[in-house]
């Protein structure tokens, strides 16, 4: 544990010299929606592909028609498919589409480090070149001066692993301190899909891997923002995750992030618009 706290500072040292490295003449990275602090720059992909913190999901959405690739590490402590044998980490590669300013869909595959093995741990009798995911995301409410921004969330409809599978409210609310600093505020309810009454509907029908969904019951977190670096602390109905998150060069984004703060994850993630380049710079 010692050693994964260790490479963890290390990390978030890293990160924080690049941040202060970068050119502080692009002026403030956050936009504005009707007058309302949005602050679509921040927006980075949680661990298993979607929109989020380390774990969680939040209200938060990507610019419309934005497009983001994401690779990430998961440690075998706390792996998302089911092992007949001892669980190893995993590697998530996923794609967000913001094609609709209202709706966001994410694909992400789940390959298990030893998914190349010939031994009693590989699935790759099961699971092919990886599990795959899918998940949809659609905006309810828009941040208001009083109210929050507002999402719902459907993960892994049609899918053989429980885990995976989500079914979420979940808001975010900015307040701004002091002039340099964002707070963002999330919280949300998962609901178990593992019990009526979805097992009885088409899209959880045939789940029998694992008999409980990760985000089951009250999640949230709180993301502190100066400029394009990130700070996230959240809690994700089972334990406390925290991590740091940096865009760079408007496009490239680097995450480090422990989970239990006993276990490391890191992710790459790259993101451009579609159709439309002018309009990062317009937001700069």
């Amino acid at each position: 544990m010692r050693k994964e706290i260790l490479v963890f500072f290390l990390s978030v040292l890293a990160i924080v010299q690049l941040a202060v490295a970068q050119d502080n003449s692009a002026g403030d990275p956050l936009c504005t929606d009707t007058g309302i602090i949005t602050g679509q720059y921040r927006v980075f992909p949680a661990i298993n592909g979607n929109t989020g913190l380390v774990m969680i999901p939040t209200g938060r959405f990507p610019l419309d028609k934005e497009i983001i690739f994401c690779i990430a590490t998961n440690p075998a402590r706390y792996h998302i498919l089911p092992f007949k044998y001892k669980p190893v980490g995993e590697k998530l590669l996923s794609a967000t589409f913001a094609f609709l300013p209202f709706m966001e869909i994410t694909g992400t595959l789940v390959r298990p480090d030893n998914i190349s093995k010939q031994n009693p741990d590989s699935i790759d009798t099961r699971w092919g070149i990886g599990d795959r995911s899918l998940k949809m995301r659609i905006k309810l409410l828009n941040e208001r001066k009083i109210f929050p921004s507002m999402v719902f969330g459907i993960h892994d409809f049609f899918s053989g692993n429980y885990h995976q599978s989500a079914v979420y409210i979940a808001g975010s609310k900015m307040i701004k301190p002091v002039t340099a600093i964002t707070v963002d505020i999330h919280l949300g309810y998962g609901f178990n899909v593992s019990k009526p009454p979805f097992p009885d509907t088409p899209l959880f029908s045939n789940g029998d891997n694992l008999p409980v969904s990760f985000l089951n019951g009250v999640f949230g977190g709180v993301s502190i923002i100066y400029k394009t670096l990130v700070y996230n602390i959240e809690y994700d109905c089972h334990k406390v995750n925290a991590g740091f998150s940096l865009l760079l060069l408007n496009h490239l984004g680097l995450q480090v992030s422990t989970l239990g703060f006993d276990r490391l994850s890191a992710g790459l993630s790259y993101r451009f618009i579609m159709g439309d380049p002018m309009i990062r710079k317009r937001l700069l």
